[in-house]
């Protein structure tokens, strides 16, 4: 059976191969439509499915399953539980990205209080450091930059959270994580100048996560403000 998925957004042609061949048709509205035969429904789900991990929106799926007379009273029947089955699929998807969404978003609120956790330590550190080991770190930075970058830490440590949890300015979320990216870049630097080769790994470690929560928080997965959920709840009620 001949169908047509149509999502938001233009697809590279390189994806049609892993749509079981299915031909790549441009919209003028800014859409993409998938056009062509697929053998039975576990293909059909298993393109659909495809397109949601893709992170494409799904915007209408049709079938050439109608007819007319009693061959097409025949294809009308099919087609119905053809639609119906479109529509459990498409809430199979929906529920499966619903739960992928869930756990993404657990996922970084792990992260992001590890990180809170580790860089308010760390900053704590900077800030009051033991008498015998302020002595060393004075010799290596000058003592305002050594408390500047304590500061900075523990302020960036509570953004990552505070932020999230009172859904006030939520934004900042982000904001505070890249300003630890270029806490951690300039530390990598410091640390490859003086050839310390073992610091400045775990430091680029530290710097891939904050530039992935950053990434996440600021693109993908915003923590809406508190106005937006109650809007939102309000809807779903």
């Amino acid at each position: 059976m001949e169908y047509r998925i149509r999502i938001q957004g233009h697809l590279d042609p390189v994806w049609q191969t892993w749509f079981f061949g299915m031909q790549i048709e441009y919209e003028a509205a800014g859409t993409t439509v998938l056009v062509g035969e697929l053998p039975d429904q576990a293909a059909l789900y298993g393109a659909l499915l495809k397109i949601q991990r893709l992170g494409l929106p799904l915007l209408g799926l049709e079938s050439n399953g109608v007819g007319t007379g009693l061959s097409g009273m025949i294809s009308r029947s099919a087609g119905d539980r053809e639609r119906r089955t479109r529509v459990t699929l498409l809430r199979i998807l929906e529920k499966e990205r619903t739960m992928n969404n869930k756990f993404m978003n657990i996922g970084l609120w792990v992260l992001q209080l590890l990180l809170a956790v580790a860089f308010f330590a760390h900053g704590w550190l900077f800030l009051a450091p033991p008498t015998e080991m302020a002595a060393q770190m004075n010799a290596l930075i000058p003592p305002s930059l050594r408390i500047f970058i304590g500061a900075a830490e523990v302020l960036a440590a509570i953004g990552l959270v505070l932020p999230g949890l009172t859904r006030i300015l939520s934004w900042l979320t982000a904001l505070a994580a890249a300003g630890l990216m270029i806490v951690m870049a300039s530390a990598t630097v410091f640390h490859l100048y003086r050839g310390e080769i073992s610091s400045a790994l775990s430091v680029l470690v530290l710097l891939a996560l904050l530039t992935f929560v950053a990434y996440m928080r600021w693109k993908v997965k915003p923590i809406l403000p508190r106005a937006a959920m109650k809007r939102s709840g309000a809807v779903a009620q």
